[in-house]
C-alpha cells in the first residue's frame, strides 16, 4: 500500500493573541475575534499542513 506522506490537508486556524501573552487558537474566526474584543490582543490566521 501507498504512502499519503506529502499530501497533507491545509487547515485554516484563526489564533487571538491576548494582552497577557497567551494564544488561543479556534477553528472559525468569529470565535477568535471576539476573543480579542473580549480580552485585547491581536488576531492572526495561520494556514498549517495536516499530516
Amino acid at each position: 500500500m501507498g504512502c499519503n506522506c506529502g499530501s497533507g490537508r491545509k487547515v485554516v486556524v484563526h489564533e487571538a493573541h491576548r494582552a497577557d501573552g497567551t494564544i488561543k487558537r479556534y477553528l472559525t474566526e468569529r470565535e477568535a475575534l471576539a476573543d480579542v474584543a473580549q480580552h485585547g490582543g491581536e488576531y492572526q490566521q495561520v494556514t498549517q499542513t495536516s499530516r
